[in-house]
C-alpha cells in the first residue's frame, strides 16, 4: 500500500517513542540541504512525502481500531505493570496489585498521572480501555466486559475468562 502524507501528517502518525525518533530521523533526511551544494530549498510549506508499506494502515477509531497494538504499545501508552530485565512484574501505572481468588487481580492505581490532554487517570479510563479490548474478542489476556469492575477511582478488579497461569 503506498499512500501520500505531507511532512507534519507524517509526524502526526508517528507516535511517540521510538516510532517517532525513526520518524525524526526521515524527517531529517529530508531536510532542506542537499549533500553537495550549501544551497537550501525557499522553504515554502507543502510538497509530499511518499511512505511506502507492506500491509495495510492501522485502524484509529472505532471497534476496529487497532493501533497501539503489541508490539507497538510500548512506544505508545505505558501499561499498569512492567517487566524488569529480569522478567519480575514491576509497578508502572499500577502501584501494587494483588491475587483476590476466583481468577480476580485488584489494582491499585497511580495517582496524579494525566493523560497527554490533562484527563486524569483513573480506573474508569483503565475499564474503559479494557472493555474495548474485550469488545474485539478479550486480546491476550482474555479480557470480557463483564470481567473489569470499578471499585473507586484508583482501584480496579480484573477477571480475565481465563486463567493466565
Amino acid at each position: 500500500m503506498t499512500e501520500a502524507f505531507t511532512r507534519r501528517e507524517l509526524v502526526r502518525r508517528g507516535g511517540a517513542g521510538a516510532g517517532a525518533l525513526s520518524v525524526a530521523g526521515l524527517l531529517a533526511s529530508c531536510g532542506s540541504q542537499d549533500s553537495t551544494t550549501t544551497k537550501t530549498t525557499s522553504g515554502r510549506p507543502g510538497g509530499t512525502l511518499v511512505v511506502g508499506a507492506i500491509a495495510d494502515a492501522y485502524m484509529t477509531k472505532g471497534a476496529d481500531a487497532n493501533l497501539a497494538q503489541y508490539p507497538l504499545n510500548a512506544n505508545v501508552f505505558e501499561g499498569l505493570t512492567r517487566m524488569g530485565s529480569d522478567y519480575a512484574v514491576l509497578p508502572a501505572l499500577a502501584t501494587r496489585w494483588s491475587y483476590r481468588g476466583d481468577n480476580t487481580w485488584r489494582f491499585q492505581l497511580r495517582r496524579g498521572v494525566r493523560f497527554h490532554d490533562g484527563t486524569p487517570f483513573t480506573a474508569k479510563a483503565v475499564k474503559q480501555t479494557f472493555d474495548r479490548i474485550a469488545a474485539n474478542g478479550g486480546g491476550t489476556p482474555g479480557f470480557e466486559a463483564k470481567g473489569i469492575k470499578v471499585i473507586d477511582d484508583f482501584t480496579i478488579d480484573i477477571t480475565p475468562k481465563f486463567p493466565n497461569l
